[in-house]
């Protein structure tokens, strides 16, 4: 989400960033010091990953692209990296090692959704930094917490990471902003932790509906 001088809002994909933004010069100072870098891919991609464990390829998506150099989550990520999804977990794959492990998918298969929901499930730090990922992505400036009435937009976000297209609107937009307010302990909106919560009980109510 990037603000105009003209105090307008916009939302900024990650694969228009090198279209739509361009870094800002101010005298001598150049608030970016590294041109955007284009790794390729684009969020929400079905692709082939290569697991070392299983020396294998496996069906996955593109979780995140990052096309220059950044902070996320936690970690300093340089130009041309990228985050991916697949059965064995996520992965952060380098600029260097994206030619070995990362292919195209020629197929037009899809990836197991329960086998990459089990695998978030089953590790609760990679399933934090997701939704607070999301969480933190969502929030307009200013904002501390996300408004009851963004969750439906915010479960949207954490659906693409899964290579899902989801759009809640009218019935289930309400349904969810109702469920959301459930988890805001403190009453005005969701802190990161309460939409932590949300997002572990909703994936684990999708997984537990595709092991039946």
């Amino acid at each position: 989400l990037v603000r105009s001088s003209a105090g307008s809002s916009k939302w900024v994909l990650p694969d228009q960033v090198d279209k739509m933004l361009r870094p800002a010069v101010m005298g001598s100072v150049q608030l970016s010091s590294t041109a955007p870098v284009d790794p390729g891919f684009a969020r929400g991609e079905k692709i082939l990953v290569w697991s070392e464990s299983r020396q294998q390829w496996l069906l996955g998506v593109v979780q995140a692209v990052y096309h220059v150099n950044c902070s996320a989550e936690g970690f300093d990520v340089p130009a041309g990296s990228i985050k991916v999804l697949s059965e064995t977990g996520e992965k952060w794959v380098l600029p260097k090692d994206r030619s070995r492990l990362l292919r195209k998918a020629s197929a037009p298969e899809e990836p197991d959704l329960k086998s990459m929901l089990k695998s978030a499930l089953q590790d609760p730090s990679a399933l934090q930094r997701q939704a607070e990922a999301v969480w933190s992505s969502t929030l307009l400036p200013g904002e501390k917490v996300l408004p009851v009435d963004h969750a439906a937009y915010a479960l949207e976000g954490l659906a693409d990471q899964f290579g899902v297209r989801l759009e809640l609107e009218g019935e289930h937009a309400e349904t969810v902003r109702r469920r959301a307010a459930s988890f805001a302990q403190g009453g005005s909106g969701l802190s990161s932790p309460d939409f932590q919560r949300l997002c572990k009980e909703m994936l684990s109510e999708v997984y537990g509906s595709l092991s039946t």
